[in-house]
């Protein structure tokens, strides 16, 4: 039985154009996950002619690329990329709003691959990304629990200063 790694780099990769098709695919049979990365939208943006046809296959092979994991945390994974052209990494984790990645520092969109997982387009050249876990509403509780405290300490401070002077 073969396993893929939790960081890979595919040599192909589809992009699906209409929704559900992706999963008719990935319980094929012939799917090679490790091969070909199913893709929600293009990964390259380009001008004019679209890179990926009608959804084919295309016509060259991504490389690929050393995947080297730096730093591997609850909520943040640290990775080195080398890549001899432009390729695309795949992250053998859950597609889920709050993850966030960079590359080289750099904000990136994340893509949805294979119905579920996390995938980054990635240009050619060695490269250090980070994957983080940034929720929302981790950000508005935290800044609620601020103004919280912060409301909390003023009452307490006009309410000692009150009984002070009486």
């Amino acid at each position: 039985m073969n396993f893929l790694t939790r960081f890979y780099s595919p040599t192909d990769f589809l992009v699906m154009r209409d929704q559900g098709e992706d999963v008719k695919i990935i319980v094929d049979k012939k799917f090679q996950p490790g091969r070909t990365v199913l893709l929600d939208e293009e990964p390259w943006q380009t001008t004019g002619v679209n890179e990926a046809g009608t959804g084919a296959r295309k016509n060259r092979r991504l490389p690929e690329c050393p995947v080297e994991v730096i730093a591997y945390r609850m909520n943040s994974v640290r990775l080195k990329v080398q890549c001899s052209e432009r390729s695309i990494l795949v992250a053998g984790e859950s597609y889920y709003p709050g993850w966030k990645a960079y590359v080289d520092g750099a904000e990136r969109k994340i893509l949805k691959a294979n119905y579920a997982l996390r995938a980054l387009p990635i240009e050619a050249g060695e490269h250090e990304v980070l994957f983080s876990y940034e929720p929302l509403s981790f950000t508005i509780g935290a800044y609620t629990s601020a103004g919280s405290l912060l409301i909390l300490g003023a009452t307490g401070i006009i309410l000692y200063v009150r009984n002070k002077k009486a």
